[in-house]
């Protein structure tokens, strides 16, 4: 029975502790030049209008998918903290879905942080992963740091995008 005890606490750790990013090949890559239409459904949005030295975290979610609301949630409740980063919180869905979304969280009002529709899908063809939440990491370089597929803390974020 101990056995049993130690086994499923050691179980529990390992699932609760941090991860490594994914292998994309794309590490060190600059960001790459996509559009996307932002939530006020009338101004377009290009990556190469991202300015120099900040470091950019991309947010690739789902409007209905628990682990993509539980991760930005997780990023707004300490946004506070991360304000020399600029997050850009996309999606493939529709704009009645991305509306509700962003009034359901508050997502106007912050300085850092934009919300759009990727209406090409480019997320999902640039790293070959339909997958979501999945967040990319760029440094104040403008070169991938870390990608994650699955829910990631505020935590690693700060660590990644600070490399």
């Amino acid at each position: 029975m101990r056995n049993l005890f130690i086994l499923m606490l050691s179980i529990l750790f390992v699932g609760c502790s941090a991860r490594e990013p994914e292998k994309t090949g794309k590490e060190g890559q600059p960001i790459p030049n996509f559009h996307m239409l932002l939530s006020d459904s009338v101004t377009h949005f290009w990556s190469s209008s991202i300015k120099a030295d900040s470091p950019t975290v991309f947010v690739y979610f789902w409007t209905t998918c628990p682990y993509s609301r539980a991760e930005i949630q997780d990023l707004l409740d300490d946004i506070d903290n991360m304000e020399d980063i600029q997050f850009y919180f996309v999606t493939p869905n529709s704009y009645k879905q991305l509306e509700h979304y962003v009034t359901a969280y508050h997502l106007h009002g912050y300085k850092n942080l934009s919300v759009g529709m990727d209406t090409s899908q480019f997320f999902s063809k640039y790293f070959d992963n339909g997958a979501v939440p999945l967040t990319a990491i760029y440094g104040k370089d403008h070169r991938l740091k870390a990608a994650y597929v699955g829910q990631i803390s505020s935590t690693e974020v700060k660590t990644y995008a600070k490399k």
